[in-house]
């Protein structure tokens, strides 16, 4: 059911906006011309019980998904718009609206606080998974993190021992050279007998 408030009156009467004990079944929407820097709420009286309502703002409309503690006992509400910008407050003129009496009806209201505070409530659970989740994906990128660097860490030091096993170059004499065989040997470069090398074992014979 839509209404509209110009500037900041608000029709007599909002209407039979839902039954008692309806859930997500009924939204309420109210356009207004207030400036985009306005957020409201809508605050509820019946009899001598008062009730708070957040409005979500979407350009200028606003709007709610009525819920089963805000339709929990029937009867005529009086119905104000509070506007907050920063720390201006502003009221609409007050109206009406309409909770239908439902045959199985809850008997009284459910809850002792307002209506705002469960859908504060809400929000920090849903906040709160969302962090849990951030944090669970950090630990496990944190893990892949360090896996790869231990990989990285083996692998160079699977390297720098293939080099090792390898016959020193700066400080050795010798000539290398291949065989038919498959084999190596040295000639010594002052002239001295070939020796022969044995890689897998890292020696050399004469």
């Amino acid at each position: 059911m839509s209404n509209t408030m110009q500037n900041w009156v608000l029709p007599y009467s909002l209407g039979c906006i839902a039954f008692e004990g309806d859930n997500l079944s009924h939204r309420l929407e109210i356009t207004t011309d207030a400036a985009a820097e306005w957020q409201f709420k809508l605050d509820l009286k019946l009899g001598n019980t008062a009730n708070v309502i957040d409005l979500t703002r979407e350009g200028d409309l606003l709007y709610v998904d009525l819920t089963s503690d805000m339709t929990a006992e029937p009867g005529e509400y009086q119905a104000q718009l509070r506007g907050i910008s920063g720390d201006k407050v502003r009221h609409s003129t007050v109206s009406v609206l309409y909770i239908g009496q439902s045959v199985n009806a809850i008997n009284g209201f459910p809850a002792t606080e307002p209506s705002e505070m469960a859908q504060m409530e809400t929000r920090i659970t849903v906040l709160k998974e969302a962090a849990e989740v951030a944090q669970k994906k950090s630990e496990m990128a944190q893990s892949a993190a360090e896996t790869a660097a231990t990989s990285a860490a083996d692998a160079a030091d699977s390297a720098k021992a293939a080099v090792d096993v390898l016959p020193a170059k700066a400080d050795q004499p010798y000539q290398s050279s291949s065989r038919t065989d498959g084999g190596w040997y040295c000639a010594d470069s002052a002239g001295g007998a070939p020796k022969e090398i044995s890689l897998a074992g890292n020696s050399v014979q004469d």
